[in-house]
């Protein structure tokens, strides 16, 4: 993007800004001036909400409304800059981990939102938001480089359903191995990854994927899973163990002769 589409306020923002969202490409020039602004003042007030932020200045908080009530502004196109951006500064790592959670936005307290469903409760509405955070190995962040939004039908929330019948992409636990396939796309070739996640990503699912794809795995333990290499169980492996790495195999489940297919 060229300086000569942007208004002359944009040409005062910190240069991080321009670095991590000059290259959005929403269609439209104006509003890639919009996004380097909104990110500007959002980051300068991250305690504000755009009404405490823009506060008696009522054109910037109409051209904040509309920029995001613009069909061209999606969730994936004001993170496609950053996930660049932090794809650059992953290639000059010598390892990357990638933490992946999801966070539960809790939006009870708005009645009039439309699109919500339930999160812990069925009282509750709100959104479920699945993020990868890149980060070196020393722990400093890097950036986001995948990210997964989405809300759960209310008419089945809550129901008994046997999860065995159920094929593995239509679970909610997908996510996990969907996030760490999109994460690791956003590495560069060649750069050793590691994926880590909380008990709740101790997925079968997830161990077949590593062991098919160009990344480990770092999970927390939640079971005392049957071990191929060496034989026995996984805990009692790992507290027979004097090291703080080690390598476990474990064994492939008979219906699953391929690696789990997970949509992009």
């Amino acid at each position: 993007m060229h300086a000569e589409n942007l208004s002359a306020s944009t040409l005062t923002i910190d240069p991080w800004v321009f670095r991590e969202f000059g290259l959005a490409d929403f269609g439209d020039a104006r509003l890639t001036g919009r996004i380097l602004t909104f990110a500007h003042d959002l980051a300068t007030h991250p305690d504000l909400s755009m009404a405490s932020l823009y506060h008696g200045d009522w054109a910037n908080l109409k051209a904040s409304y509309r920029f995001l009530d613009n069909d061209a502004v999606t969730p994936a196109a004001i993170l496609a800059p950053h996930r660049q951006a932090t794809g650059d500064r992953s290639g000059r790592e010598s390892w990357v981990l990638i933490a992946q959670d999801t966070s539960y936005f809790n939006y009870t307290h708005h009645p009039a939102t439309e699109g919500l469903g339930p999160v812990e409760r069925a009282e509750d509405q709100g959104l479920m938001v699945h993020t990868a955070l890149a980060m070196t190995a020393e722990g400093v962040p890097l950036g986001i480089v995948a990210q997964k939004i989405w809300t759960r039908d209310p008419a089945e929330f809550g129901k008994s359903r046997p999860r065995r019948s159920r094929p593995f992409a239509d679970k909610e636990s997908a996510r996990w191995v969907e996030i760490a396939q999109a994460a690791t796309r956003g590495v560069p070739d060649g750069t050793p990854t590691v994926i880590i996640g909380d008990r709740e990503a101790d997925i079968y699912e997830v161990f077949v994927d590593a062991q098919t794809a160009s990344y480990d795995v770092l999970v927390r333990s939640a079971r005392d899973r049957r071990l191929a290499d060496p034989e026995g169980y996984l805990w009692a492996a790992v507290e027979a163990t004097d090291i703080c790495i080690s390598s476990f195999t474990i064994p492939q489940k008979k219906h699953l002769d391929s690696p789990v297919p997970i949509p992009s």
